[in-house]
């Protein structure tokens, strides 16, 4: 019998129970859970469609693909499309296929296909940050060019460190200078300004009472450098506080460095496939001579390899400090694909906003400024 695909535009409780079992165990499959997409979708964009496709084999759910169609924010000009997963918001878009013997090409491309011929598809589709280690880059990228649709490509990377049986074995790969450093920095701080120690947020209970730190040290950062502060919008904190809530116990890791009983770094992020992820970190720049961020990175080495994980993996971001843990990395494309003739969002979003944002310099981002202040003021 042929594969077959169904369309639900409505999820049940069976059918997020299919869909959690069917996850595949893998370090960038957390961003597939429905637990990441579903609060993605109660708390960003304006929600026009879900669809849910399900690929059955001689009846056995093998596949399944999320596609939410949403209008976008401003910075989209409020424009619809359509995007698979929870959006760009996750660092990995990767299928949710049963495949513990191997890519599914077959699978995947039906899905892929019907997904393409969705009614509810706007003109504009998005599968972000697809791992080119998922083994189904090809088969994406044959249906594009049979179809002759218009598509385009971004790269991203995400660096990975490896954890070794020890400590000193892990340290031992990292850069000569950021090792000496570390300690030193370490030794420091602990000589400086108090007890230096890990702390790992447990419970859903310990979450919602350490998130407003959290949030108040990672916009302070943030809006020190002239940004407006990533939690500044409700929905961000909204977000967090439930996605945290809902998973605690199971893929959450939340945790700080502590200096006797103050935080002087945070990482919230998730375990996923043996790994450990670091969705949003942050420091008290009051502390950053001690640089405690990469102090946290170490604390968090010698605790995944009491936990047995394989490696942390520092996500997307083309950040200098990076480099210095690891030059293992690995390689996410990101597609944009128009499917009509008339696509707004598609030309917005590979044309428009990137000439805007090249025409206009930092007249952008000092406008998102003025913005975050307005706001804030208000509140």
């Amino acid at each position: 019998m042929p594969l077959t695909i169904e369309t639900y535009d409505r999820l049940t409780p069976e059918l997020v129970d299919t869909w959690r079992r069917l996850v595949p165990d893998r370090r960038w499959s957390f961003f597939s859970t429905p637990e990441w997409c579903q609060a993605i979708w109660r708390h960003f964009g304006r929600t026009r469609a879900i669809r849910l496709l399900v690929a059955r084999d001689d009846g056995e759910v093998v596949g399944l693909l999320p596609v939410w169609v949403r209008r976008m924010n401003q910075y989209g000009a409020f424009l619809t499309v359509a995007e698979l997963f929870g959006s760009r918001r996750g660092d990995y878009g990767g299928p949710v296929i049963r495949d513990e013997e191997g890519p599914r090409p077959e699978v995947f491309t039906e899905l892929w296909e019907a997904a393409l011929d969705l009614d509810a598809n706007p003109g504009t589709i998005i599968w972000p940050n697809l791992p080119a280690e998922s083994g189904y880059v090809g088969a994406l990228e044959s249906v594009l060019d049979r179809r002759n649709l218009t598509w385009e490509r971004r790269k991203g990377e995400c660096r990975i460190i490896p954890l070794g049986d020890t400590l000193e074995e892990t340290m031992g790969e990292w850069s000569r200078n950021l090792r000496k450093n570390m300690r030193r920095y370490d030794r420091k701080l602990g000589e400086e300004q108090g007890e230096v120690r890990l702390q790992v947020f447990e419970t859903a209970e310990e979450a919602r009472a350490w998130l407003p730190r959290f949030f108040a040290m990672h916009d302070r950062r943030w809006e020190d450098a002239g940004s407006p502060g990533t939690f500044s919008e409700q929905a961000r904190r909204d977000f967090t506080i439930e996605l945290a809530e809902k998973i605690a116990g199971d893929s959450l890791h939340f945790s700080a460095l502590m200096v006797d009983d103050e935080p002087a770094a945070y990482w919230l992020g998730f375990v996923s496939g043996g790994y450990l992820l670091g969705y949003k970190t942050t420091f008290n720049l009051d502390l950053y001579s001690y640089s405690p961020g990469k102090i946290l990175i170490k604390y968090l080495a010698d605790e995944g390899i009491h936990r047995g994980w394989k490696g942390i993996d520092l996500m997307q971001g083309d950040y200098d400090y990076k480099s210095g843990f690891t030059s293992e990395a690995v390689t996410t494309y990101s597609y944009t694909v128009r499917t009509r003739p008339t696509a707004p969002a598609y030309w917005w979003l590979t044309r428009g906003r990137p000439l805007a944002e090249s025409a206009a310099g930092g007249l952008v981002f000092r406008a998102r400024r003025l913005v975050h202040r307005l706001r804030r003021g208000r509140s």
